[in-house]
């Protein structure tokens, strides 16, 4: 295994946790993968091309080129679609499944043990907790907050568990269940509600797939889980904001739909442009019907599909969810599970081209990238053996 694949794996991992970090104009990780890219193509000159990923970061930069250049002004937001597709075809091919995931098991173990420790700040000493930060570094918009649920070294929740799903997914793919009945439990205890979702799919596909004993295993941990979860505390602040759903204010999923019944039949093929001044400009630019925009800073922060639908219009979600079939059925068949977990995310949370965005795609593309790269390394082995025995 050489340097290179060390190294950028690393990178790649550790920057997701610097992502939510201040770094001057833009973020600590976002900076980390700007100089990867640029490091990396220079050595190597070399991208893992894929098609439809290319047609869909295409046409959003064209989008965006179109509402932002032209009529905004604004450059970061369409160099960030830039930087996340480069990230992810320039820094894929580096990555072996067996080296990222010794990797994801030591920055998952640290992201653990902040979860365990938050836990016990919060449930057995009754008090709030902020984010964990490395060197006293600020996390972007999160200074002073303060959580009632275990969030470890990220902004939220969501973020902790988004950040473990793929350690998660290679511990049930490998079969290595003392990792996935850790991870699952500290994702438990964050109480994130897509987090125990998308663990609750990998466990059942992983109780499906195997003998009936670890069958057996597998169903008593899901059990033994969702009891616990029952009966602690985070179990009456999910319920309490599952119950108090309010599809005018909800952003994860409503806000966008909310955004997007009132755009006209050019702006619902296209959308209004990547970002959230964009959509927060055109919000309040209805605040008549969507009183809520009105003088709210926030207006802008739609999630999911809905996210999607408003920023790039029905053109852009086909052209996602191409991409998504298109992966699904050329996949090898232990890694289709990952496009369902990408699939299951996107109705929740925003996989834009940020952060998440990179890092699933970019793990995603590597995990197949190195089954296909060992697969021709076998088969020239194999030919050499009958050269050799001819």
């Amino acid at each position: 295994m050489n340097f290179q694949v060390k190294f950028y794996t690393i990178l790649i991992v550790f920057s997701m946790i610097l992502f939510g970090y201040e770094g001057g104009y833009v973020s600590i990780g976002y900076s980390l993968v700007i100089f990867a890219v640029g490091f990396s193509y220079i050595k190597n000159k070399e991208v893992l091309f894929n098609k439809w990923l290319f047609f869909f970061a295409f046409y959003c930069f064209s989008i965006q080129f179109l509402y932002n250049y032209l009529f905004v002004g604004d450059t970061i937001t369409g160099i960030s679609i830039v930087v996340m597709y480069l990230g992810i075809v320039v820094l894929a091919k580096f990555i072996s499944e067996e080296y990222i995931y010794r990797v994801l098991k030591v920055f998952g173990v640290i992201s653990i043990l902040g979860i365990f420790y938050h836990f016990i700040i919060i449930y057995f000493y009754n008090t709030p907790v902020s984010s964990i930060t490395l060197g006293g570094a600020n996390l972007i918009g999160y200074e002073d907050r303060v959580h009632l649920r275990p969030v470890s070294f990220f902004s939220e929740p969501q973020a902790f568990a988004s950040f473990i799903m793929p350690f998660l997914f290679l511990a049930i793919k490998r079969a290595d269940l003392f990792w996935a009945i850790i991870i699952t439990f500290a994702i438990v205890l964050s109480s994130s509600i897509q987090g125990m979702f998308i663990s609750s799919i990998l466990w059942l596909v992983f109780l499906f797939k195997h003998k009936i004993y670890q069958q057996v295993i597998s169903f008593a941990i899901l059990i033994a889980f969702y009891l616990f979860f029952s009966l602690t505390q985070s179990f009456s602040f999910t319920e309490n904001k599952i119950s108090s759903f309010d599809i005018t204010s909800d952003v994860r999923i409503a806000r966008g739909f909310l955004i997007f019944n009132t755009m006209s039949a050019e702006k619902k093929a296209f959308g209004v442009g990547f970002g959230m001044d964009n959509v927060k400009n055109y919000a309040q630019s209805k605040d008549d019907i969507l009183e809520w925009s009105y003088g709210n800073e926030k207006a802008g922060y739609t999630s999911g599909v809905s996210g999607l639908l408003v920023q790039f219009g029905y053109v852009g979600c086909a052209l996602y969810f191409l991409l998504l079939f298109k992966l699904y059925t050329n996949s090898q068949k232990e890694n289709k599970i990952f496009i369902i977990l990408i699939l299951a995310s996107s109705f929740s949370q925003n996989l834009l081209f940020n952060s998440w965005f990179f890092y699933f795609f970019v793990f995603y593309f590597g995990i197949e990238n190195d089954f296909y790269r060992k697969a021709r390394h076998i088969d020239n082995l194999k030919r050499k053996k009958k050269i050799i025995n001819a």
